[in-house]
């Protein structure tokens, strides 16, 4: 697998945050899948029950996870349906849900496959 998804940029600068310490970095990237799979489910339930608000907050946290941890383009789409949500636009929310499920698989399984050890090793 060749990690394209994930930004190593991202990687490195939380990796910073945390006082170059590798296992507090190996840590949050198992908050991070954890809790990615459990925050699109949030997602998708809150969509089903047309609950904007609590679609909003899941997708507000996802994207800040995602993005934390290099995960850009599942940031990016959980971007979209936080202001999707804040305009009212429920079309571009339903066109974003359909690839939300199988994005977060995807980079969680290409970010639980990466030698952290490695990529701090970049610096």
């Amino acid at each position: 697998m060749d990690n394209k998804s994930i930004d190593h940029e991202a990687l490195l600068r939380l990796y910073h945050v945390v006082g170059n310490d590798l296992s507090e970095l190996e840590e949050l990237r198992q908050d991070y899948l954890a809790d990615a799979p459990a925050l699109v489910s949030q997602i998708l339930e809150s969509a089903e029950q047309r609950d904007n608000d609590n679609l909003r907050i899941a997708a507000h946290s996802l994207k800040s996870n995602a993005r934390d941890l290099g995960v850009t383009q599942l940031a990016n789409a959980a971007a979209v349906i936080e202001q999707a949500c804040h305009n009212g636009q429920s079309d571009r929310i339903d066109e974003l849900l359909s690839q939300l499920k199988s994005l977060e698989a995807n980079t969680s399984a290409e970010i639980a496959s990466l030698d952290m050890s490695k990529i701090v090793s970049e610096l």
